[in-house]
């Protein structure tokens, strides 16, 4: 393996943890945030008083979970087009000649 495949390789598995990552945190947001929700319409079926809908934390976590699954689906061409990117710029550069 060359260094300039190691390097997209290493930048892609870096890419991709951190969608992964993400992806969990946001799903947890979205998870509590539903959780919650139906914890107050059970309680406000049972009693016949009001609920709270949490819809920042299910929209806003769904959005970010997503989002972050797309991230991980598209690390390898975005690893890939960064270090290329890099290398373009740093042979350009008046330092490289």
């Amino acid at each position: 393996m060359s260094e300039l495949e190691r390097m997209v390789q290493d930048m892609g598995d870096l890419m991709r943890r951190k969608a992964r990552n993400s992806a969990l945190i946001n799903g947890a947001i979205f998870a509590a945030g539903l959780v919650v929700t139906l914890g107050t319409l059970s309680a406000a079926t049972r009693s016949g008083g009001s609920y709270f809908v949490f819809w920042g934390a299910i929209a806003f976590g769904l959005y970010g979970a997503i989002r972050a699954l797309i991230r991980y689906s598209r690390a390898d061409s975005e690893a890939a087009a960064l270090v290329y990117a890099h290398i373009r710029r740093e042979s350009h550069s008046p330092k490289a000649q």
